[in-house]
């Protein structure tokens, strides 16, 4: 890649980096809406007795609610590319860091070339 590409790349890598936050955020919050729900469900059913019976009846609801196992499934993954994202991002940091530098060598080169000449 040219010098003049990465600004370009990298931008885009954070745009997209920007939309998987967008995203998991979405997801969280209707992740933690699920189990607001459910947690009502258990908090104002009669025949639960105590903390064992609601912790078994709330665990029972969140395996029979697909939606939230699908959404938590989905988290999972949103945080995968997430990370492969960053780790994207990063690469592409360090090798325009490098490019950089390189270009300042073969112009120090060049100057120091030019002085020897003259």
């Amino acid at each position: 890649m040219h010098l003049k590409q990465y600004p370009k790349a990298i931008a885009a890598k954070q745009t997209q980096l920007l939309e998987l936050r967008q995203s998991i955020a979405t997801v969280r919050e209707t992740i933690a809406g699920r189990e607001i729900d459910i947690d009502r469900a258990v908090a104002f059913d009669p025949d639960l007795k105590n903390d064992g019976q609601r912790k078994a009846r709330r665990a029972e609801l969140v395996r029979a609610d697909m939606d939230l196992l699908y959404l938590l499934e989905r988290l999972d993954e949103l945080d995968s590319q997430r990370e492969k994202a960053e780790i994207e991002l990063n690469l592409l940091l360090n090798q325009f860091a490098i490019a950089k530098l390189e270009k300042r060598q073969t112009i120090a080169q060049m100057e120091a070339e030019a002085r020897l000449a003259s």
